[in-house]
């Protein structure tokens, strides 16, 4: 086959409801898309070449064995989720029956500050995504939303080896995503008994997507608290208390649910106040969660977040993992931004200059939106 010269981006996210919780199956949680994105291009060319600026490299040498998508020489961490997803978009599309043919691979973006640091947005995610509606673009498939995901997700996995694929389906919608984790012990068992393109195809145990609209009448502010956190490593220590503890985690499950469905019902209404009480009761569902495991996710400097949004009208809580990395909040005046952005920086937080991102992956100015809904 022959590629077609294809464009493709996706957004970053943060976790607004459900972190934790959506590990569990069938849990639900709310994530919203930032405009932060990554861009990947798909080109031919006469053998297998990678392009990453942001991580140093520079027109190196790959290989496809028909299994695997390896990139040579000096291998960053962060290269394992491309190297999935251009494995997983390729083993689909062969046993499609296309002849795969050598082709450049491009990234382009990284969620990091202006010295390099590294921010909490999802960036594993919104790469493999990317690279996943690329190919699939430059391949002239025409995917929906659905298979995207399923797609993006395998090979996230595959990568990370945990995760619930929230990020993944914020990534693939935009706009802020309701989302209920799927079976991932149905999948994987599913993985060795079916032909990838026949589980693209299937319906998986409990996932559900369903992408809402963000209030005009709400502010997102975010704030990075200067301290990275290990995503993977919390998951750990979640997990391993949850083995535990399961029965002290029921608390913790039910109010997170209350919450999600709170939040999601008064996103829909487009009330602020109702926005404003469900976040707060979102984060009361992570002091839970810390009660029940011992787990510090809402650290200090999150907990000054938090508060000095209270002070200027809001509600923040800790987003994702916690244990540092980013906080958010929602602001029902967004003329309280810079008041608030003062305080934070007086606190040590760095404020950040994001927003809701409409659009989800697009692949050559198409924008699958239109696919909402699963």
């Amino acid at each position: 086959m022959t590629w077609m010269p294809t464009r493709a981006s996706a957004p970053g996210k943060l976790v607004l409801a459900g972190e934790y919780a959506v590990l569990e199956p069938g849990e639900p949680a709310l994530a919203v898309a930032v405009d932060w994105r990554i861009h990947a291009m798909v080109r031919p060319a006469p053998d297998y070449r990678f392009t990453s600026e942001s991580l140093g490299l520079l027109d190196v040498k790959a290989s496809w064995d028909c299994h695997d998508y390896l990139i040579e020489g000096r291998i960053a961490p962060e290269t394992q989720f491309a190297s999935r997803a251009v494995s997983v978009a390729l083993r689909l599309l062969q046993a499609r029956g296309f002849q795969t043919r050598p082709f450049e691979l491009v990234l382009q973006g990284a969620f990091a500050l202006a010295s390099g640091t590294k921010v909490g947005l999802g960036g594993s995610a919104a790469v493999t995504v990317a690279i996943m509606g690329a190919l699939m673009g430059a391949a002239g498939q025409n995917p929906t939303a659905e298979e995207i995901y399923k797609l993006a997700a395998l090979a996230h996995a595959e990568a990370q080896g945990s995760g619930s694929g929230l990020d993944v389906a914020t990534s693939v919608l935009g706009g802020v995503v309701h989302f209920v984790s799927h079976d991932a012990a149905w999948v994987e068992t599913a993985r060795d008994r079916m032909a990838l393109s026949e589980l693209v195809q299937t319906d998986w145990p409990l996932l559900g997507m369903q992408r809402l609209s963000w209030p005009e009448s709400l502010f997102l502010a975010v704030g990075w608290t200067g301290t990275p956190a290990s995503t993977r490593h919390h998951i750990e220590a979640y997990r391993s208390a949850a083995e535990r503890r399961s029965s002290s985690l029921a608390g913790f499950l039910i109010h997170s649910r209350q919450a999600v469905g709170n939040l999601a019902q008064g996103l829909e209404a487009g009330h602020a106040g109702s926005c404003l009480g469900a976040l707060a009761r979102a984060r009361g569902a992570i002091h839970r969660l810390e009660e029940a495991t011992g787990l510090t996710i809402e650290t200090p400097i999150l907990f000054q977040l938090a508060e000095a949004a209270m002070r200027h009208g809001g509600v923040g809580k800790s987003s994702g993992a916690g244990g540092g990395d980013c906080g958010v909040a929602i602001l029902a005046d967004r003329e309280r931004w810079p008041d608030l952005q003062e305080a934070w920086k007086i606190a040590g937080i760095e404020p950040l200059q994001l927003a809701p991102a409409t659009h989800g992956l697009t692949i050559s100015g198409w924008d699958l939106k239109t696919h909402a809904s699963i």
